[in-house]
């Protein structure tokens, strides 16, 4: 459900002019088990807890695009 989120609101911020997505991780006891969820993303480390995914070099990679729009078109 995250990768077709985030594969959709990736495309949509694109098609109005953005260029960069950013994120951003707080670590708690609670969430450890999300700490590399913005990097298996391919967002790139710019600060400590800080990631920028480049929109320019497509964003998501195909098989989240290909997902959304298979449940898009059901």
């Amino acid at each position: 459900v995250e990768n077709v989120f985030l594969a959709f609101f990736a495309e949509r911020v694109r098609d109005r002019g953005c260029h960069h997505l950013v994120g951003e991780y707080s670590p708690t006891k609670k969430n450890g088990q999300v700490a590399n969820f913005y990097t298996d993303r391919g967002f790139e480390t710019f600060n400590e807890g800080q990631f920028s995914l480049d929109l320019n070099q497509g964003g998501m990679d195909d098989s989240a695009r290909a997902m959304f729009k298979e449940i898009a078109d059901a």
